[in-house]
C-alpha cells in the first residue's frame, strides 16, 4: 500500500506547478515508526480529519502532537466557494470511500486516484490555485529531543460528508466547526438586514465589527479555543469564532477593496449571501 501511495504522490506532483509541488508532503519527510496507513472503510467520504500523536520517551516522558490533516472548513462550510470550486475541492480535500493514505509527523500523502480516475472538471488547474483555498507548509515532523519507547497514533475527529463527526474530540474540533459555521450566519443575517435597511456600506461594515465584537485596534485575536481546552464552553467557542471571522472580513476588505479588486458592495453581497446557504447537519454519532 504504501509504494502504492508513494507511486500516486510522484504522478500528482508532476503534474503541479513547481511553486505549488513544493509544499505537497512527501512520504520521505516523515520517519516510518511514528506513521500509518488510513484506509475509509465506511461508505461515506471523509471531509475533515484531526490526528494525535502520543508519545513515550524511553526515560517515561510523555507529551502529544496534533495535527489538522483534513479542515472541515473546505467542504462542510463552503461559504465563499462557487459549485465549481467546490467540486474540484471535493476530489482534492477529501478521503473517498475505499481510499488510502499515509499520514506521517510531516503531513497526509495520497489522493482518490485509487478509487476512481478524476473528471476533466474535478482536476486542478494549471495556475495551483482551487479558488478559495490557501497554501500550505510542510514541515519535517516533530523533533524528539530523547529515544521513545511507544508511539499511539489517534484519529481524534473525523467529519463524514453527511456531517457525522465521531472520534475522541480531545481537540475540540467538533464545537470550533460547530461555532464556526454559527458566526457565518450571524454575520451574513446582520449583513442582510444592513442591505434591507439600506445602511451604507460603512454603516455595515460597523455593524459587523459590533455582532463579532472585534475592536478594530487590537491585534489578531486569540486562538481558537478548540486545542489543547477540554473546558472551553459553547459560548466561549461562539465569541472566539466571531472575532476572527471579524478580523478576516477587516483583512479581506483591505486587501480586495483597497486595491480595487471588489468594491465594498460586492463584498458585502457575497458576505449576505451566507445566510442564504443551506445548513449543513452536523452532528456527534453515538457512542
Amino acid at each position: 500500500m504504501l509504494s502504492q501511495i508513494e507511486q500516486r504522490a510522484l504522478v500528482s506532483r508532476a503534474n503541479l506547478p513547481e511553486a505549488m509541488a513544493r509544499f505537497v508532503p512527501q512520504v520521505a519527510g516523515s520517519p516510518r515508526e511514528t506513521a500509518a496507513i488510513l484506509r475509509n472503510n465506511s461508505e461515506k467520504a471523509i471531509l475533515g480529519l484531526q490526528v494525535d500523536w502520543v508519545f513515550e520517551t524511553q526515560s517515561g516522558r510523555q507529551y502529544r502532537h496534533s495535527r489538522p490533516l483534513i479542515s472541515p472548513r473546505f467542504l462542510l462550510l463552503p461559504f465563499d466557494w462557487t459549485e465549481a470550486v467546490r467540486k474540484r475541492a471535493a476530489w482534492t480535500q477529501s478521503i473517498l470511500p475505499g481510499s488510502i493514505r499515509f499520514i506521517g509527523e510531516a503531513g497526509m500523502v495520497g489522493d482518490n486516484s485509487d478509487v476512481r480516475s478524476p473528471e476533466t472538471d474535478e482536476v486542478l488547474p494549471k495556475n495551483g490555485l482551487l479558488g478559495g483555498g490557501g497554501g500550505g507548509r510542510v514541515s519535517s515532523g516533530q523533533s524528539h529531543p530523547e529515544p521513545l519507547r511507544r508511539v499511539t497514533l489517534v484519529i481524534d475527529g473525523v467529519f463524514f460528508a453527511d456531517g457525522e463527526f465521531a472520534g475522541p474530540n480531545h481537540d475540540r474540533l467538533f464545537e470550533q466547526t460547530v461555532a464556526d459555521l454559527r458566526a457565518r450566519l450571524i454575520v451574513g443575517s446582520a449583513v442582510q438586514e444592513g442591505i434591507r435597511a439600506g445602511l451604507s456600506a460603512e454603516a455595515i461594515f460597523n455593524a459587523i465589527d459590533q455582532v463579532t465584537h472585534l475592536d478594530p485596534t487590537e491585534p489578531y485575536p486569540m486562538m481558537p479555543l478548540s486545542f489543547r481546552n477540554p473546558h472551553a464552553t459553547e459560548a466561549q467557542f461562539s465569541e472566539t469564532a466571531l472575532q476572527q471571522l471579524g478580523f478576516e472580513l477587516n483583512r479581506r476588505r483591505g486587501r480586495l477593496v483597497t486595491k480595487g479588486l471588489v468594491s465594498e458592495g460586492e463584498l458585502l453581497r457575497t458576505i449576505s449571501a451566507w445566510a442564504d446557504v443551506p445548513i449543513p447537519k452536523l452532528w456527534l454519532s453515538k457512542k
